[in-house]
């Protein structure tokens, strides 16, 4: 089996969502329920100094040597770093199966209200996640959530506000939801947003959060939403939604904020048109809104469903996806959207206004599941971190399985936007810490 899905460099977490169509929303989530492997992951810290990492199921710290400084635990992703770099917020299985952490309910919106949208009963084994905070050492719990997996953490610029995006496994059906928590660092309320969104969700302000939430289905039978926008208040007692845009749910992807408003990733629909040929691998446009005029528009056609801005804004890493037989054509959305077989895979980068795309690597250069094996990060503006070229893996054996494992390699992004190796993180790691690939697996 091939398991096919993108890349979140940074907060490039895992993409995941459940739909009932052949595209798939659920990029994590989907490929570890199937027993699929996913791409390893790393988030610096604002000043560089460490790095929460993530690989193979397993969490840690490491130092900007890449040196592990403690293990975290189990996890699928969830990091969020505090400004000061003092401190991290982290998503872990709870081990200690504490209780979970109660909630209130008051912020739920129609598609969470029972009236309208059923509460659906999870799926056995059953899954609990820890959300903790790690300062000089000391770990912290925070709170619990029972039945869920967490996939992703967002802190508020003012450091007020910790969003968690998480999935349930439903019952009925074996597909998966997403699920919308807030906690409230300041009073230590946890407060449930949504019980029906999409997978992206970002501050755009201190306490203003945006996310994809939905509102039902359309004459075609896709699920229909908006991305709105909230302003998070411990003392509200209801929180109405902003709508910003109309969308379909299952094919509005990742987000995250900008200067004046916010980027996603979203395959737009226009109706009646010819039916959408089936393809393993969606081809989405990266859209720019403004919140101070609404205004629309594109940034780049032909790419993946995640990216992920520098820290400064000024640069984007993307994932640039062409059909490979008509790639030196330079086609548009539609007709590249309209021909479906095999895509030519690309991590590229841009300026934040769409101008100057290169390509930076060649995805296709690693042969197998997954791909790519470990996410690109951004270290500060100028550096990246990403595995080293497919032809140094070396190969080992695990589960009768041919995996190659890669080290993971520190660059420095040049003036002509290239890769310049300065230093590999993973010369101390063992095997089972290192990004890899399972080349018999396809």
């Amino acid at each position: 089996m091939r398991c096919s899905f993108s890349m979140h460099a940074a907060r490039w977490f895992p993409g995941p969502l459940a739909q009932s169509t052949t595209q798939s929303i659920t990029l994590l989530l989907i490929l570890a329920l199937a027993g699929c492997d996913v791409p390893a992951q790393i988030v610096w810290s604002p000043d560089g100094s460490q790095a929460a990492y993530r690989s193979g199921g397993n969490a840690f710290l490491l130092n900007q040597q890449g040196a592990m400084l403690q293990p975290l635990g189990a996890s699928v992703g969830g990091f969020a770093w505090t400004s000061d770099s003092k401190s991290l917020y982290f998503a872990a299985n709870d081990e200690d199966h504490n209780t979970p952490t109660p909630m209130r309910l008051q912020w739920l919106g129609p598609a969470g209200d029972s009236t309208t949208q059923p509460a659906s009963e999870p799926a056995q084994p059953k899954t609990q996640a820890a959300v903790n905070i790690l300062t000089d050492g000391k770990v912290t719990l925070l709170f619990s959530l029972a039945d869920v997996v967490l996939w992703h953490l967002e802190l508020s610029p003012d450091g007020q506000w910790l969003a968690a995006m998480t999935s349930v496994n439903k019952q009925d059906d074996n597909s998966q939801e997403f699920r919308l928590f807030v906690y409230s660092i300041r009073s230590g309320d946890l407060y449930e947003l949504s019980r029906f969104c999409g997978l992206g969700d970002c501050f755009t302000g201190p306490s203003e959060l945006a996310f994809v939430e939905a509102n039902g289905l359309d004459a075609v039978g896709q699920i229909s939403g908006h991305i709105v926008k909230v302003k998070l208040a411990d003392s509200a007692a209801m929180l109405p939604r902003q709508p910003l845009l109309d969308v379909i749910l299952p094919l509005t992807k990742w987000m995250e904020p900008c200067k004046g408003g916010l980027m996603f990733s979203a395959a737009p629909r226009a109706f009646p048109a010819p039916p959408t040929p089936d393809s393993p691998q969606q081809i989405y446009k990266l859209f720019h809104y403004s919140c101070e005029d609404g205004g629309l528009s594109v940034l780049a056609d032909d790419v993946g469903e995640l990216f992920d801005a520098s820290p400064d804004g000024r640069r984007i890493l993307f994932e640039r996806r062409t059909p490979a037989e008509i790639a030196a054509s330079s086609p548009t959305i539609a007709e590249a959207s309209s021909k479906p077989g095999p895509i030519k895979d690309e991590l590229c980068i841009m300026n934040s206004n769409g101008s100057d795309p290169h390509v930076l690597r060649s995805l296709d250069e690693y042969v197998g599941d997954p791909k790519p094996p470990m996410w690109p990060a951004w270290r500060g503006n100028d550096q990246i971190t990403f595995t080293a070229t497919a032809e140094t893996a070396q190969s080992i054996k695990v589960d009768d399985h041919d995996r190659k494992v890669l080290d993971v390699i520190q660059y420095r992004l040049t003036d002509k936007g290239t890769l310049e190796a300065l230093q590999s993180l993973s010369g101390d790691w063992n095997s089972e810490m290192k990004p890899y690939f399972h080349a018999d697996k396809q």
